[in-house]
């Protein structure tokens, strides 16, 4: 008996692995419809006669349903072939169309070569209105940016107040 279950193991793992013949399967088929397995052996029982024990109906109109599904098939295959007319007759003047499009494309390539006009430019004529203009710019960028820090020193501060906390926590219990 042991022999026969080590075999079992091994065919077992072969058809697992998709290697076992037809008479293989049927010796595990067998094999497991048998009144008493090994307890070792319940789960692949169960396993193995879900693959071999299924009666699945077939429904009665399933002759029909497939020769509708063929049908509908060679239907697609008909509007297919009539887009394909559609494409021959439509192919010249999608030509002329994609030429005109190069065309248009390659003048605006070319046009868009030519250097532009700068973006910026003086806009003081006087040295001294640029400069006070720049430093009230940098006087409000400062100011600004000194209203953004207070918060977060504030909560740095709140920060250093958790870490001494957590820090006294941690060193205390030990």
């Amino acid at each position: 008996m042991n022999m026969q279950i080590e075999e079992i193991h091994k065919l077992l793992d072969r058809f697992y692995k998709g290697e076992t013949s037809l008479d293989e399967e049927k010796r595990l088929s067998d094999f497991f419809r048998q009144e008493v397995v090994p307890k070792s052996l319940e789960e692949d029982r169960r396993v193995f006669l879900s693959f071999y024990d299924q009666n699945v109906p077939i429904p009665s109109d399933l002759e029909q349903r497939i020769s509708a599904l063929i049908d509908s098939f060679d239907d697609d295959r008909k509007m297919k072939s009539e887009r394909t007319g559609m494409r021959r007759l439509l192919s010249p003047f999608l030509v002329v169309a994609a030429s005109v499009l190069l065309v248009f494309g390659i003048r605006f390539f070319v046009q868009s070569d030519n250097p532009k006009p700068a973006l910026m430019a003086d806009t003081y004529q006087n040295p001294n209105d640029a400069y006070r203009a720049t430093m009230h710019a940098l006087q409000l960028f400062s100011d600004n940016f000194e209203k953004g820090m207070q918060p977060i020193e504030k909560a740095a501060v709140h920060v250093e107040k958790t870490q001494k906390i957590i820090h006294q926590t941690i060193y205390t219990k030990q």
